[in-house]
């Protein structure tokens, strides 16, 4: 990681605080997956390990 940018985040928060953090609004369409489908494709894909 570069100092410059440690420098730019560091400035950024000591103007903003916590709300510069936020995402900004994206384009396109947003997540429609539910957790347990993406687990349960997850599991497919990789298969469960067993202990």
């Amino acid at each position: 990681m570069r100092v410059n940018t440690v420098r730019k985040w560091r400035r950024r928060f000591m103007e903003h605080g916590l709300d510069w953090l936020k995402d900004d609004p994206r384009f396109g369409r947003t997540v429609t997956y539910e957790h347990d489908a993406l687990k349960a494709y997850n599991l497919g894909c990789i298969g469960e390990r067993s202990n």
